[in-house]
């Protein structure tokens, strides 16, 4: 079946409650401790923020995910993303979280799993965990520690296995398709794995994913819009699999690319580019890829956007 390589347009609902989280997170000054992990088989790292006389909840904060659940970007030392930033959106509604981040770069929904190519798995273990356990088996292990606190988890997971598959100059629909069904199949087991292992007062939300690759249209070359119209159309699909996933098991879904406005195609202004797509100007904004380090991970201001939807995702009252 032929693919649709018009993008459709649609718009955004984001509130000024996103807004003003960004401005909190942007602007607030507090007291912070950062820890890391001593031992060699366990590199995750831990990060709190004290919190005020309005303190009235205290628990952890679990972040699954790949390299921007550690809040990665092309920037050495910059290493803070938006599971920092929701640490701090909570504290200043009184709510204390400490952070643990077992994340690993490159990880997939098959890798995390210990699945797929052995020679990935063992680059995922080299990388991150120096032999040791890998993500999951240390997420597990972690929840059934904290089995009677109260915790909010988060899973960044899907990305990689197709990000391959769209991130050149010839998008390689079969390689898609085939990672969309490796999505598609590891991820319920992936969320199943995780929720045997937790207590009942944790919170689960699930990210779905911008497209930052919609800024090839800034190339202004025919073939690259038709590749950007085609990247926001895979990212979409992949997106309907990551929700229906989550939901199915009663996991929350922070909803990304409502931030990003994508698929809004109204013309706005943005300098040097004049007027550019809706959705093009915020990858420009909110990520790295219209700078000369060309890389798709959130910048500052991208990642404290995103944990506004996070937080927005959580229930008002945690448990």
């Amino acid at each position: 079946m032929t693919r649709a390589r018009h993008r459709i347009q649609r718009t955004s609902r984001v509130g000024p409650y996103v807004v003003i989280a960004v401005v909190v997170v942007l602007a607030f000054v507090l007291v912070v401790t950062s820890t890391h992990a001593n031992s060699s088989s366990a590199p995750t790292t831990t990060f709190s923020v004290k919190v005020g006389a309005n303190a009235h909840s205290f628990g952890f904060y679990l972040d699954v995910g790949a390299s921007s659940s550690l809040g990665t970007q092309p920037i050495p030392g910059r290493t803070e993303g938006y599971s920092n930033d929701l640490v701090r959106l909570e504290a200043a509604r009184g709510v204390g979280l400490t952070l643990k981040e077992v994340g690993c770069p490159g990880e997939t929904s098959q890798s995390v799993l210990l699945r797929g190519p052995v020679a990935r798995i063992r680059l995922m273990q080299s990388r991150c965990y120096h032999g040791g356990p890998g993500q999951l088996a240390q997420a597990r292990a972690f929840l059934t520690q904290h089995r009677a606190n109260m915790g909010v988890v988060t899973i960044d997971i899907g990305f990689n296995d197709i990000r391959p598959c769209i991130n050149s100059s010839a998008i390689d629909q079969s390689c898609f398709t085939s990672g969309l069904d490796q999505v598609r199949a590891n991820l319920p087991v992936l969320i199943g794995e995780l929720r045997r292992s937790s207590g009942p007062k944790v919170v689960f939300v699930g990210l779905l994913y911008a497209d930052p690759f919609v800024a090839d249209y800034l190339t202004g070359s025919a073939a690259a819009r038709a590749r950007a119209a085609l990247t926001q159309h895979d990212m979409s699909e992949l997106n309907t699999v990551l929700a229906a996933a989550y939901r199915a098991q009663g996991v929350a879904v922070a909803n990304i690319p409502e931030v990003y406005h994508s698929g809004d195609l109204t013309p706005t202004s943005l300098k040097p580019y004049g007027d550019i797509p809706t959705d093009v100007k915020y990858a420009c904004l909110y990520t790295w890829i219209c700078t000369s380090a060309h890389d798709d991970h959130a910048n500052a201001l991208g990642y404290a956007a995103e944990a506004a939807v996070i937080m927005k995702a959580l229930p008002a009252t945690l448990p």
